[in-house]
């Protein structure tokens, strides 16, 4: 978290109270509404940081303004059904200033996934599994898995009958709330609230925009793209299946990404290799405890070919699906 900007055009009925994070195209803060006094979170984009399209022809007319209101034009899509209001932010207000535009929406829990991940990876209450280094890796509840990845499938379908391709599902823009402890399961949590914040990289089925050329796309994303998105071949809604096929060998795993094999650092070479030819093993040592059916539905995800790949209306309609499936007391940490 960063210290609070010396200035920030907010209007009267806010007030800021905490800077969260600031980035180059955007930086994100926490409010307050004076006449409530009920939180808001604050997504500031700043304009001047945009590439300029009619000087870059790449960006396909792609400037900070049209990014802005295609994301806001989402968000309205978005908030019209229940699930859809757990999952996604609800846009207040938004204002514009000469360099940027501000969007108000409720208050959103800055706990990302990975975070999540990291802080259970060093928990006491979380189950060790021994590698081959007799390095111990310590892995999330595979009950808090099953929640947060029914709650992201519910999302995500609904996103795609709305025709809406969200294109960045990465552990970074979702946001995570665990609430409590289950007194049946120790090391799980009583309820988990699951929130994808970013839709700026959101697109409308049918886009042919190249993902690399957007203005916003970065290399830290590509561990979770699918093949035909990296290649600039056309895409749709597929692309974010296989994004969740990699969300959940990760968060199965204990953090672990199924593309990258060079211990010593990222080698790109490798990863888009297997990447394009959808290369990936279950290693023995993470995976020897998960279920055959969490297993299955990652390879359904993760199929080459998008027309191959599982949507997340037919997860949701699977019967006995591992997703749902409610631990018993003292089970192991089996996934």
């Amino acid at each position: 978290m960063t210290n609070l900007p010396l200035s920030l055009s907010l209007p009267l009925s806010l007030s800021l109270s905490l800077s969260l994070s600031k980035g180059l195209h955007h930086s994100t803060f926490v409010g307050c509404a004076r006449a409530s006094g009920d939180k808001v979170s604050i997504k500031e984009h700043h304009l001047k940081h945009y590439p300029n399209p009619h000087r870059d022809q790449r960006f396909n007319g792609d400037d900070g303004e049209s990014i802005v209101v295609r994301e806001v034009l989402f968000l309205a899509r978005l908030s019209k059904h229940a699930i859809a209001t757990n999952t996604f932010p609800q846009l207040k207000e938004m204002f514009v200033t000469d360099e940027s535009i501000f969007l108000i929406t409720n208050y959103v829990d800055p706990f990302r996934l990975t975070h999540f991940i990291d802080i259970q990876k060093t928990s006491k209450a979380m189950s060790t599994y021994v590698t081959s280094n007799d390095n111990k890796v310590k892995k999330l509840h595979s009950y808090d898995v099953k929640r947060i990845a029914l709650s992201l499938f519910q999302a995500i379908a609904f996103a795609h009958e709305q025709q809406i391709i969200l294109r960045d599902l990465s552990p970074q823009n979702i946001m995570i709330r665990r609430n409590g402890n289950d007194p049946t399961l120790p090391g799980a949590a009583a309820s988990i609230d699951v929130m994808i914040v970013d839709l700026s990289l959101a697109v409308n089925e049918g886009s042919l925009q190249v993902l690399s050329d957007h203005p916003l796309f970065d290399w830290n994303m590509v561990p979770y793209l699918s093949p035909e998105a990296l290649l600039g071949h056309p895409y749709g809604t597929a692309m974010d299946m296989w994004t969740m096929g990699v969300l959940l060998y990760v968060m199965l795993s204990g953090g672990l990404l199924p593309f990258e094999e060079d211990e010593q650092g990222r080698d790109d070479h490798v990863l888009v290799s297997n990447i394009t030819g959808a290369q990936f093993v279950f290693y023995g040592e993470l995976f020897n405890d998960v279920d055959m059916e969490a297993k299955s539905l990652i390879k359904s995800c993760l199929r080459l070919d998008s027309k191959d790949r599982i949507t997340a209306k037919q997860v949701l309609k699977l019967k006995q699906s591992w997703l749902t499936e409610k631990e018993k007391e003292n089970k192991s940490f089996k996934g």
